[in-house]
């Protein structure tokens, strides 16, 4: 195979071999951002000591993290890694709470439910245009669940109390997966059993494949018929993983790594095909 490139205006020539050879070595798969969210918020909600590693320590990332501790998680940060006391929900600590998500939806739309298996009143604020993001689909479920709550127009200053009652939680599948993933977070640990029914085609079934499996990890399973509705039981513990990869929800963008070198030495398509599914089906979840 010969390759031509244009390189400093220069045009580098070279004759390549590709032989029947094993790939080998080390893949370090980049951090992902939506998984590292999910796996501060169950660790935060583990009783014991969880580390979490491979993380970027984003601004959406610290927000969650500083959420979580704002609910009484204790968090300490190292390099490239994090520990994760859970949440004592034996302590009736009635303080009110301020829960700041800087400029991150998720963080917000998340932790909201959430704040409600905590005691006490809860403040969310935020910058930006945080504010401006509808929360309707939460006003609704608070009125459903006699929650008592406040808000301003235009700017974050939720204000909220009470507990979520469990049961039957009606929402439209093309609004943001972020308002379902709070309640999936949430409902397992109120003592209740409880379904979420989608009256729409849901929209977002990745996010929400993400997290039954941060939840499964920590030992949550949740019933999904086909998206339609998740069948939750109440009064669950979470259970500590004591080393979890966030890292792993990101496979797609090594595929796509993978598909650039290979398209690079081969026009085989075959070839191309062969080996994503067997990455796919090799690859195993650390212990």
């Amino acid at each position: 195979m010969k390759i031509d490139n244009l390189n400093n205006g220069g045009i580098f020539v070279a004759d390549l071999k590709v032989g029947n050879m094993r790939l080998m070595g080390n893949v370090k798969v980049p951090p992902s951002k939506s998984m590292a969210h999910r796996a501060i918020i169950c660790a935060s909600l583990s009783e014991g000591v969880s580390k979490i590693e491979n993380i970027d320590f984003s601004d959406d990332i610290i927000a969650t993290m500083e959420a979580m501790k704002a609910l009484g998680a204790k968090i300490y940060q190292n390099k490239n890694y994090i520990e994760i006391q859970g949440i004592n929900h034996n302590e009736d600590n009635k303080e009110l709470k301020i829960i700041d998500c800087n400029e991150s939806g998720s963080t917000l739309r998340f932790l909201v439910p959430i704040s409600l298996l905590i005691p006490g009143k809860k403040k969310f604020i935020g910058r930006g245009n945080l504010g401006k993001r509808p929360l309707n689909t939460f006003y609704e479920i608070f009125e459903q669940d006699n929650i008592e709550y406040s808000f301003e127009e235009g700017i974050l200053n939720l204000q909220l109390e009470g507990t979520l009652k469990g049961g039957e939680y009606y929402l439209a599948g093309n609004i943001s997966s972020q308002f379902i993933t709070g309640l999936l977070f949430t409902l397992p640990l109120i003592n209740r059993d409880s379904k979420i029914i989608i009256t729409t085609e849901m929209e977002s079934k990745g996010y929400i494949d993400l997290t039954l499996s941060a939840l499964r990890d920590f030992g949550i399973e949740i019933i999904n018929n086909d998206y339609k509705e998740f069948i939750i039981k109440g009064i669950a513990t979470i259970n500590v993983t004591s080393n979890i990869i966030v890292s792993i929800s990101n496979m797609y963008h090594l595929v796509y790594q993978l598909f650039l070198f290979c398209t690079a030495f081969t026009s085989s398509s075959q070839f191309i095909i062969y080996l994503v599914k067997n990455l796919f089906l090799s690859f195993q979840f650390p212990p």
